[in-house]
């Protein structure tokens, strides 16, 4: 009989202990949207994690002080220093919210949803093409020679 009772005792503890584990956190967000000074301080912390001259960051860059992200990356470009050049090297890198992002992978902006760079001096390439734009729409592919 104590041995039952042990039994009880014990699935009425691990019972107790599962469904109370179980239950849902009120406090997570589920789908947020960052705006704000939040968007700018993910926009640096992308930037220190991808950024090419991600390393010459200062650490004491403050991307609350610039209007949107894509201020910070200009204001990023300074450090974007390599031996052999007397000024910034990086003039192109950019940054976009993301409605802008829909918008021009969707082609809504006029753009043609495609990226190219210069394979050689004579021997432009397609480098990107987003798969809703109109250039991904009539097929064009990575990597084809314009």
């Amino acid at each position: 009989m104590a041995i039952k009772s042990n039994y009880l005792a014990l699935f009425i503890i691990v019972s107790i202990g599962f469904f109370s584990a179980c239950k849902k956190n009120k406090d997570v967000i589920s789908n947020p949207i960052i705006t704000g000074d939040l968007l700018k301080d993910s926009a640096v912390i992308a930037s220190r994690d991808i950024y090419l001259w991600y390393d010459q960051i200062p650490a004491a860059f403050n991307g609350r002080s610039y209007d949107d992200p894509n201020k910070i990356m200009e204001g990023l470009r300074q450090y974007s220093v390599d031996p052999g050049f007397t000024a910034p090297v990086d003039h192109w890198s950019f940054a976009v919210k993301q409605d802008e992002w829909d918008n021009i992978s969707n082609g809504v902006s006029g753009d043609f949803g495609l990226g190219v760079f210069f394979f050689n001096t004579n021997d432009l390439r397609v480098k990107s093409v987003e798969e809703l734009s109109p250039a991904g729409k009539a097929g064009i592919h990575r990597g084809w020679r314009i």
